[in-house]
């Protein structure tokens, strides 16, 4: 994948086959590469390019069953999903509490529909995150006491 120089597979896509059809890796490929390529229209510095290797670059995928083509349908893609703010919601959660997805599910479709209603704005969700008595409450049913001990083991909380 990272020979970028090799005529006979001159596209990130091209080089990335290999990965789909091994198994070992098209686990995690199928998830990654339809958004990952559809930005391929981007080199690494982030300018603007329409081939790689003197080949035209393909910048189409499917997602959910969706199919999209470069940046902006796979940002169309993203925004009709009801998982994406879900999936945003609960990393948010899982950032500030260090728990796991499992732990922080409980919470989740409630933030999601107050995300919804702050009109899905990032410093709202990112605010109702933190002032949220389940991120920072110590006992309870929170469940936090993993998240203090979580920030114990890394050095964030000071006995």
């Amino acid at each position: 994948v990272q020979d970028v120089t090799n005529k006979a597979m001159p596209t990130a896509r091209i080089r990335l086959t290999a990965h789909n059809t091994d198994e070992v890796c098209a686990g995690c490929h199928k998830i990654t590469d339809p958004p990952g390529l559809s930005l391929e229209r981007f080199d690494g510095i982030g300018a603007v390019r329409s081939s790689e290797n003197d080949a035209a670059i393909d910048a189409s995928g499917v997602m959910d069953g969706s199919p999209f083509e470069g940046a902006l349908g796979l940002g169309k893609v993203l925004a009709s999903s009801p998982d994406t703010t879900q999936c945003l919601a609960g990393r948010a959660l899982q950032y500030a509490t260090g728990l796991g997805s499992e732990d922080v599910s409980p919470w989740v479709e409630a933030l999601d529909k107050q995300f919804a209603a702050e009109g899905y704005g990032i410093r709202a969700l990112f605010l109702k995150v933190v002032t949220m008595p389940e991120t920072w409450q110590v006992g309870g049913n929170g469940g936090t006491e993993v998240a203090i001990a979580n920030a114990r083991d890394f050095g964030q909380v000071r006995e």
